[in-house]
């Protein structure tokens, strides 16, 4: 490579304590000489910034923003993504562990593709709080021959098959969108739909990532009860989707995937958004008997997560998404 563009790696930090120095030495020893490191503590509760400061005194390099309150993830993002400078950038969690070659071949991947390409992505090993090996994103799984590149807008409106902490994201695409939206509880799915209506997609097949899973991990929000902020942007992501559509065949995409997500919500007992997802399908004149049952069943608070439990236990979490 005879040029080495900026990357930014804007680290987010919250309760990573026993996570946090592994993590961060994956990213100075980056096979990849031209990066920043921009960390951010978003008011942890545990002993984080102190395990922060002493790292920093054999790496000074790093900016660090040491939060008094905590603000949450999308804006924690944002306020790193406004000081950096990188062409390119990294959404890093410190539960994460990069492998030594991440960088660089996001960065030649991202070389070697026309210049409207916005993300490139990769598989990823799971591991648990421990370290160990739990799977693989894509290598084994039903999602092995499944890694669309180019224009995906049609494929991840359908179903998820992205894992997010292997992005590399063109600064450009973070521009365009004024960076994470604040009113979401999270942000992944919101940047994959904007985003890819303008940007195509790059794969790497390599394993460039191990992305740690937790209990109170904001991945495993999806499959814990309660959180129905996160079941709220998900309706509104959809919600925009749908102004976004082009043809029949996203529509017919987006219908299944309302429907999903209507059932995967009744599940998980959040019947606040079975109105909206309603409205939707008798909008896109596909409101069924299954739809209709699962509204009525919302509407009566019937309590089935303790079933569901049972299915996510036998088929694995991610399995269902």
């Amino acid at each position: 490579m005879s040029e080495y563009p900026l990357v930014s790696i804007i680290c987010l930090c919250y309760n990573h304590e026993k996570f946090l120095e592994e993590a961060l030495l994956s990213i100075i020893n980056q096979e990849y000489p031209n990066k920043e490191i921009i960390l951010i503590d978003d008011c942890s509760s545990d002993f984080s910034v102190d395990v922060i400061r002493k790292f920093l005194v054999h790496h000074p390099e790093i900016f660090f923003i040491a939060n008094e309150k905590n603000i949450g993830n999308c804006s924690a993002f944002n306020s790193g993504f406004e000081i950096s400078k990188g062409e390119f950038i990294i959404d890093f969690a410190t539960d994460d562990v990069m492998l030594p070659d991440k960088i660089k071949k996001q960065v030649e991947k991202f070389l070697s593709l026309p210049e409207n390409y916005g993300v490139v992505y990769s598989d990823a090993e799971i591991i648990d709080d421990k370290g160990l090996f739990l799977a693989y994103h894509h290598k084994g799984t039903k999602r092995a021959s499944f890694h669309p590149e180019g224009d995906i807008f049609n494929d991840i409106l359908r179903k998820y098959f992205i894992c997010p902490p292997t992005m590399m994201i063109k600064r450009l695409v973070l521009e365009k969108s004024g960076g994470y939206n604040l009113g979401h509880a999270y942000e992944d799915f919101n940047l994959w739909i904007t985003s890819s209506r303008n940007f195509y997609y790059g794969f790497i097949p390599d394993i460039l990532m191990r992305r740690r899973v937790v209990k109170n991990s904001l991945s495993m929000s999806f499959f814990t009860k309660n959180n129905s902020e996160i079941f709220q942007t998900t309706l509104e992501v959809l919600t925009t989707a749908s102004e976004l559509c082009r043809n029949k065949e996203e529509l017919a995409s987006l219908v299944y995937r309302i429907k999903f997500e209507m059932k995967h919500a009744f599940f998980m007992e959040e019947f606040i958004v079975a109105e909206g997802y309603r409205k939707m399908l008798v909008q896109m004149n596909s409101y069924d008997k299954l739809s209709s049952l699962l509204y009525f069943l919302s509407t009566k608070k019937v309590h089935m997560f303790w079933l569901y439990k049972y299915v996510l236990r036998y088929k694995g979490f991610y399995s269902l998404r």
